[in-house]
């Protein structure tokens, strides 16, 4: 990550956000759940294209709960509103906390290169 990408870091909110899946949609593997994350990011993208704005960042993981659910939890640097990136989510719910702590935010924004 160079000094330009961490400059664009500052000005995003970061957010911290966790996708679970309705019952009729659950993946049935990692792979899976995976691939359906990736189509999300996919609708994302074209999202701020449109609206001509700079790539989101993010981390995910992706965790199969003690109840055999699978979920994402995310977390992005984003110029767009979150709440409207997660709308794009329609797989299950999803739940977000915006703008995390700035301490949190600064040791963060080293690591984000995707």
């Amino acid at each position: 990550m160079n000094e330009q990408d961490i400059e664009m870091l500052k000005d995003k909110t970061i957010s911290l956000a966790i996708f679970t899946y309705k019952p009729s949609e659950r993946p049935e593997s990692r792979e899976a759940a995976i691939k359906e994350l990736r189509k999300y990011i996919n609708r994302v993208r074209k999202y701020e294209k449109q609206k001509k704005l700079p790539k989101c960042k993010y981390f995910s993981l992706t965790h199969l709960s003690q109840g055999g659910n699978w979920h994402h939890h995310i977390i992005f640097a984003a110029a767009a509103e979150v709440q409207e990136i997660c709308a794009f989510w329609k797989k299950g719910i999803w739940a977000v906390q915006e703008d995390l702590p700035p301490n949190l935010k600064e040791s963060l924004a080293c690591d984000f290169s995707i």
